[in-house]
């Protein structure tokens, strides 16, 4: 039997191709609409290929030649199975440096505006986003807003707001990355940004004068582009191992060790139901229950860190997994409203052991019981 979960990504996915095409002609111009390509596979290709980005290519870095990854995913409830890939195909990648684009301080999209003067060509580099909600969340309207010419001889990189998940393991790596193919850069930020952002920064080494803030789209001599994989959750073992491996390089041994934890949502707009009860039950089994959106993010991650079992509900907190021990127990909580495979993915590529548990079954007060 078919299964409907397929069928359905594969519609959701033909109707955003086609409303990103959509978009991209009406607001920029044919060529635009057509270098509109969701896959990073393919967008890659197209990319190095198209005549408008082409000539706008300095360098070009090979990151990691193309291979096919297995997830070890055993304790996954079988409603959400098909949820679960168990292996994944990722293409050959490279590290671009571009010159004369504009960057979006807010979404992180890099695009040629349509200038005379700066011979833009009006094109949308996909590669760019994140993710796809962000350019329509955001990058669509900066795109259309006026960007200023910055004199800045270093290459420039983004480090998009988009939520703490992306911006840890997909902004935050990025930077990291473009430093060890680059050597030193220039991070964008946007001017509203939260708090943790310069910390984030911070940790990875880059200096408080090598971070370039702004409210609108700037023009940069030279641009880091790194594409993004192709879904959400999905990232290259080997990349996201040596992110690990470089942040916990930055860390500072935590002095008040918690070795079982909760990060409990209670405070999230997307708190379980019964999410006090479960803090009481995991409290009377030795966990010591956290808010995460209350601590400095260092302390986020020493705190993970230094745990031997983390549980938690779906939600941003488990990005901070990224500097687990291997082996160390990661149980996520989740709803049929927010059932996502992201942290699984990672758990796996990071050689966690990772179990989750559906908040909406009748067994769940049993199941966390027997953490």
């Amino acid at each position: 039997m078919k299964c409907p979960w397929n069928s359905l990504s594969r519609l959701v996915a033909k109707i955003r191709f086609k409303l990103f095409r959509l978009m991209s002609i009406v607001l920029l111009g044919r060529e635009s609409g057509q270098s509109v390509i969701g896959q990073c596979v393919v967008a890659d290709l197209e990319f190095a290929n198209t005549e408008a980005a082409r000539r706008r290519i300095l360098e070009r870095r090979l990151l990691s030649e193309a291979c096919v990854q297995n997830y070890d995913l055993k304790n996954v409830p079988d409603c959400w199975r098909a949820m679960f890939s168990r292996c994944a195909v990722f293409p050959r990648r490279y590290a671009y440096l571009l010159q004369d684009v504009a960057i979006g301080p807010e979404s992180g999209v890099v695009f040629a505006p349509p200038s005379r003067r700066l011979k833009g060509d009006g094109i949308i580099f996909v590669p760019s986003v994140c993710h796809h909600y962000v350019l329509f969340q955001g990058g669509v309207q900066e795109v259309m807003r006026r960007a200023k010419l910055i004199d800045e001889p270093l290459p420039v990189c983004s480090m998009p707001v988009i939520g703490y998940y992306h911006e840890m393991l997909e902004g935050l790596l990025r930077v990291v990355e473009a430093q060890s193919v680059f050597g030193e850069i220039k991070v964008l930020v946007p001017a509203k940004r939260p708090k943790y952002i310069d910390e984030m920064l911070s940790v990875v080494g880059i200096k408080p004068g090598n971070v370039i803030v702004s409210d609108c789209p700037v023009v940069v001599r030279k641009c880091v582009l790194i594409p993004r994989w192709s879904d959400c959750g999905e990232n290259l073992k080997s990349d996201v191992c040596e992110f690990r491996n470089y942040l916990v390089s930055r860390l500072t041994e935590a002095s008040d060790v918690a070795r079982k934890i909760y990060i409990s949502r209670a405070k999230s707009r997307r708190a379980l139901p019964n999410e006090h009860e479960i803090e009481r039950i995991l409290e009377g089994k030795g966990f010591r229950v956290l808010y995460f959106e209350s601590m400095p993010f260092v302390e986020q991650l020493k705190t993970v860190r230094s745990a031997d079992i983390v549980v938690s509900p779906h939600g941003a907190g488990l990005s901070n997994i990224i500097v687990a021990k291997p082996g160390t127990k990661v149980v996520e909580i989740m709803t049929q409203g927010w059932a996502n495979s992201c942290y699984g993915h990672l758990a796996s590529s990071l050689g966690l052991d990772y179990a989750c548990i559906d908040a909406d079954d009748e067994m769940v007060k049993s199941r966390i019981m027997g953490i």
